[in-house]
């Protein structure tokens, strides 16, 4: 492919106020002077950096807020906005008269809860020991009876039967017995052997052996038939009432004991809630004072009080869990900074990087790159095409005078390269969809295709187009053309053709003509 090349015969003259001249290009025509430079490739060893602005974090913040619950913590004294602290500094001390007040109250209640539960405990002792007692008694009326009804089944009321029956037939025997020697005698008396009076008193003995027997036999059926079951149901009644007695008198000692167990459990809760609501004020009492987990400066934080949003104050009472103060971790800082999606292939994690601070600059800090954001974000702007990601930086070292949110400049550190040419990025220009450099020469200015390779902030390798200490312009020729009209007011003229490309200045000319 064909290469343009431009020949620039730039020697005007004019009059005796000076002549154009190269290294630098000058013109003078009575006019404000321009300047056009131009550089020397070099060769050497060349650092590629990719260098990013950003703002310093902390990796750790401590947030404090009152651990009191509701909003009763009220702040009697605050440490100042900014003040650095160290660890287990007094941050905060929030008013502990309302929590001393309300622990002498608990105390009073504790004593008091402790005494109920005392006198409860002995109203259950008393009732257990009476409840046991009654049904003790209750069981041994129980017992008698019982006894009374097996004397009355199996011992003397049997016995008492068996007498009576033994009675009547004993009555009964002697009545057949009179009645047998009262015929015996009637006999004897027909045949003359015995005397009338003998047989008048065998008939008194008969009448009277019949009365007996009729007395006993009577006694006998009263005993059997009535007095013997009326004793039986007596007893089996006595019995069953007792029993049943016992029962109720054992569910009403078991609800009596039930009433003050009740009562004592009652006492026992009062204490329990007395003792909690002691032990939460003691420890309210104790998240009184706040104190600085880690080193650090103080920030206060923004909150709505009142229906306004300020940093609190002395005064304010704050609410449980409402983030009041804020520490940043000074001791541990990274850089937050994005790097350019054309870039992003030249970072990696772990990568060195140089770190300084707008407020410091002589402060030299050295880190890694931490992590590298997975999404990319379009600059802001209407017209914005650029793509950025997020990039963060662990910055090694630790310097108390590093804050959050001061502006860093973090250098990253791409390559190392050795022995390679390399030019200032401005001396690089696009033309036709090629690289080119403008190359000085014995007054003469020629378009160079040049092959680039890796770059940093301010140079850009040259693989190919250039020679080592080779001249090349910081201005492209029609750049410096139209400096040359604005400064002196000549008007050049400018032809063109498919091959050649005629510009007059005064009575020179400067010519593009085709080389191969």
């Amino acid at each position: 492919m064909n290469t343009r090349t431009i020949i620039c015969a730039l020697s005007v003259t004019f009059l005796s106020l000076g002549t154009f001249s190269f290294l630098p290009w000058r013109w003078s025509n009575n006019v404000e002077d321009s300047s056009i430079s131009t550089v020397p490739v070099r060769q050497g060893d060349l650092v590629v950096k990719i260098a990013e602005t950003g703002v310093l974090r902390s990796l750790r913040s401590v947030s404090l807020a009152s651990e009191i619950p509701s909003n009763k913590a009220k702040i009697a004294w605050i440490t100042p906005e900014g003040s650095y602290v160290e660890k287990d500094a007094v941050l905060v001390q929030f008013d502990k008269a309302p929590f001393e007040e309300a622990i002498e109250r608990y105390e009073a209640s504790v004593k008091e809860a402790e005494a109920t539960l005392a006198q409860a405990n002995e109203d259950l002792k008393l009732e257990q020991a009476n409840s046991a007692q009654a049904v003790e008694t209750a069981k041994h009326k129980v017992f008698l009876l019982e006894m009374g009804l097996k004397n009355i089944l199996e011992g003397e009321g049997y016995l008492k039967l068996k007498e009576i029956e033994a009675q009547k037939e004993q009555a009964d025997a002697e009545l057949v017995q009179a009645e047998s020697y009262f015929r015996d005698l009637k006999e004897l008396l027909q045949k003359g052997w015995v005397s009338q009076n003998e047989l008048d008193k065998a008939r008194l003995q008969l009448d009277k052996a019949k009365s007996a027997a009729e007395l006993t036999g009577l006694r006998a059926n009263i005993y059997k038939e009535y007095v013997y079951p009326a004793e039986k149901e007596k007893a089996e009644a006595e019995l069953r009432k007792a029993k049943d007695e016992l029962v109720e008198l054992q569910k009403m000692t078991y609800y009596r004991i039930l009433r003050a167990q009740a009562g004592l459990d009652l006492a026992g809760g009062k204490l329990a809630v007395a003792k909690k609501k002691l032990e939460d004020t003691k420890n309210e009492l104790e998240k009184t004072t706040l104190k600085a987990p880690i080193a650090g400066f103080v920030v206060y934080k923004e909150l709505y009080i009142s229906g306004e949003k300020r940093k609190v104050r002395i005064g304010d009472s704050v609410w449980s869990d409402q983030d009041i103060i804020l520490i940043p971790d000074i001791s541990k800082m990274a850089v937050e900074t994005r790097i350019r999606e054309v870039d992003i292939h030249k970072v990696k994690t772990g990568q060195d990087v140089s770190v300084r601070v707008d407020a410091y600059p002589d402060l030299a800090l050295h880190g890694n790159v931490e992590l590298i954001g997975t999404l990319a974000e379009k600059e802001e702007g209407l017209n914005a095409v650029s793509k950025f990601f997020n990039l963060y930086i662990i910055i090694k070292e630790s310097d108390q005078r590093l804050r959050p949110g001061m502006t860093a400049r973090a250098e990253l550190l791409v390559d190392k390269l050795k022995n390679v040419l390399y030019v200032p990025l401005e001396a690089v220009y696009l033309k036709d969809g090629a690289y080119v450099c403008y190359v000085l020469s014995n007054d003469t200015v020629s378009v160079r295709t040049v092959t680039l390779g890796n770059s940093n902030d301010e140079f850009v390798t040259i693989e190919s187009g250039l020679k080592e200490d080779e001249r090349v312009c910081l201005t492209e020729p029609a750049r410096m053309l139209e400096i040359f009209e604005k400064t002196t007011g000549t008007i050049t003229s400018r032809e063109s053709s498919s091959h050649t490309i005629k510009y007059s200045l005064d009575h020179k000319s400067i010519k593009s003509i085709d080389s191969n």
